[in-house]
């Protein structure tokens, strides 16, 4: 919202984004199934859980392990600002295991808490028909997608996620979930 890297509540045109996300989520006719509704604990991401809460009349559980990147002394800066004080940072390769800011996670932090995530939903199943929301953030996004998939750690991104954009996983009766759709959930 203001350009920096920060905890920010949504703008109006994220309230209403989110509101989209929720019509559309509500076409799924998730009612068949258990449904479990997790959000990152940041801001943006809870007033979008909320919104998709209150339509589909669930309960939202907010998960510090899906949570924004920890951006140490990034944080609250512009991205001029971290252009001039971090540029010996934002020279190496954005998406290895070891990139990050001082005092901040790196990307192998972020992916360890996504798998310590997942794991604590695959133990806690509801069954094999559940239906899981996850509202969070496209790092994180991206490596639940690697964790179910069984890929281990890798410098490139599968998925480009914009806001608004999600991925509809359904669990099979081995409890592994495919992809079963990918893209924008409001236009």
């Amino acid at each position: 919202q203001m350009g920096k890297f920060e905890d920010s509540k949504l703008t109006v045109g994220g309230e209403d984004q989110a509101n989209k996300i929720a019509e559309k989520l509500s076409t799924y006719h998730l009612e068949s199934s258990p449904v479990s509704l997790f959000s990152s604990p940041m801001i943006r991401t809870v007033q979008t859980a909320k919104t998709i809460e209150q339509k589909l009349s669930l309960s939202l559980e907010q998960n510090s392990l899906i949570a924004d990147r920890d951006v140490g002394q990034a944080n609250g800066m512009t991205f001029k600002q971290i252009q001039s004080k971090f540029a010996h940072i934002l020279a190496q390769p954005s998406f290895g295991i070891d990139f990050r800011f001082p005092d901040g996670e790196s990307n192998g932090d972020v992916f360890d808490r996504s798998k310590q995530f997942i794991n604590e939903i695959l133990n806690t199943s509801k069954g094999t028909q559940e239906t899981i929301i996850v509202v969070s953030h496209p790092l994180v996004l991206n490596y639940i997608g690697y964790i179910l998939q069984g890929r281990g750690f890798t410098d490139s991104l599968l998925f480009t996620y914009e806001p608004g954009y999600g991925a509809l996983l359904k669990r099979d009766q081995f409890k592994f979930f495919q992809l079963v759709e990918f893209g924008a959930f409001y236009k």
